[in-house]
């Protein structure tokens, strides 16, 4: 008599999930996404005109990093090459 045996099929883990808030001149921008280059350009933050406070959280855990004015009028120029180096830069900090 054969034994018949069943496959077991995983369930593929959810995507990781990523949220992101910029605090810039005490007003609180919100993204969330997949990826934390993903999500935080997708922070919609207009003029960035000093520090800003960026916290990104994967669901466990909760980095915070101070991005000098500099840089974070980089990170949300509208130029897109400017953009993108401050991106590389910045997702960098995390994780």
């Amino acid at each position: 008599m054969k034994k018949t045996i069943k496959k077991i099929v995983k369930k593929s883990a959810d995507k990781p999930h990523f949220t992101a808030i910029a605090t810039v001149m005490g007003k609180k921008y919100a993204a969330e996404g997949t990826t934390v280059s993903e999500t935080i350009s997708k922070l919609d933050v207009g003029n960035c005109k000093g520090k800003c406070i960026l916290s990104v959280n994967n669901g466990e855990m909760t980095r915070e990093r101070v991005l000098m004015p500099n840089t974070a009028f980089r990170l949300f120029s509208k130029s897109k090459m400017q953009r993108e180096i401050a991106l590389k830069q910045t997702s960098q900090l995390f994780f």
